[in-house]
């Protein structure tokens, strides 16, 4: 096996994208990116050039590139991630930039508020949320809440708000809100994060084969249309503003469905806005809106 630097073992294969091919050689030699762009003539070991063709060869199979590293940047930080978990995505961050915005807006020390992230996974959006907004009194006067219907996923948001340093939040699991409705209907301000399957059967069959051999399909697909997990939700957002919640939600979405989703919201009469907010590509991928509170909550 010939001796190659860092540069030189970057360059094959050209049908694995640079950046995988420089996260999975970060990996293999315990070093960051920036340590490869700087010392590119460093010469690797046998055993560093043999686990990085290793993983290479991994990769080329279509397994993900952060499950064989097990991490995944998401909002500036490292995130534990393994099989039976979604992956984080990049565009992901835009309903994390969106809700901080608004929480540090509307969140009020007079006012009992909580933070919802619904469908946890990784715990990525809801512990990225609660890191950026620091020792903020808004941070310390909200209830923070994170659910998933999957014991692999809870068990994995659980890893990574130990590895954040993170005891405030509360995991539970449960189908949707259901574990939580009655309890969140003592709040006055709700804040609800979600990503939760979004895809149609249609769209599925056509994804990358790294996405349907590896991630799992329950993260993914919601029925015929990818609308099943949100119409459920919806639902149980109006029976809680009902009791006497103000909700504001955060959805992020498929692009084709922008103009689907918000008909789900039609018969909400106290909704008091719906934005549709593109992504950085221009593609549709967030609807976020308000429910407001209603006036008199013997007569919901």
């Amino acid at each position: 096996m010939p001796d190659l630097t860092i540069a030189e073992a970057l360059k094959p294969p050209p049908s694995l994208p640079r950046l995988d091919r420089e996260v999975l050689l970060s990996h293999a030699i315990g070093r960051d990116r920036v340590f490869l762009m700087a010392y590119g003539e460093t010469k690797l070991t046998l055993a560093q050039l043999r686990r990085y063709r290793a993983f290479i060869a991994r990769a080329m199979k279509h397994e993900p590139v952060a499950y064989i590293t097990g991490t995944r940047e998401f909002y500036g930080r490292d995130f534990f991630v393994g099989p039976g978990v979604l992956i984080p995505r990049p565009e992901t961050e835009l309903l994390v930039d969106i809700a901080i915005k608004k929480i540090s807006e509307h969140a009020h020390a007079k006012k009992k508020c909580a933070v919802i992230d619904v469908g946890t996974g990784t715990g990525a959006i809801i512990e990225s949320v609660f890191l950026s907004l620091g020792s903020s009194v808004v941070r310390k006067n909200i209830s923070w809440f994170a659910v998933d219907s999957e014991a692999a996923a809870l068990r994995s948001a659980r890893k990574n708000a130990k590895h954040q340093q993170i005891s405030t939040i509360r995991f539970l699991k449960s189908d949707l809100l259901a574990r939580l409705s009655k309890r969140l209907t003592s709040y006055d301000e709700l804040f609800v994060l979600a990503n939760l399957p979004y895809l149609s059967d249609t769209i599925y069959r056509s994804a990358a084969p790294n996405v349907k051999r590896y991630e799992p399909k329950s993260a993914l697909v919601s029925g015929k249309d990818g609308l099943d997990h949100y119409r459920r939700l919806v639902a149980e957002l109006r029976a809680i503003n009902r009791a006497g919640a103000r909700v504001n939600f955060f959805l992020e979405i498929s692009p084709e469905q922008a103009k689907k989703l918000p008909a789900l919201f039609a018969d909400i009469t106290t909704l008091s806005s719906l934005e549709i907010v593109p992504d950085l590509a221009g593609k549709s991928r967030l609807v976020i809106g308000v429910i407001e509170k209603t006036q008199n909550k013997s007569s919901a």
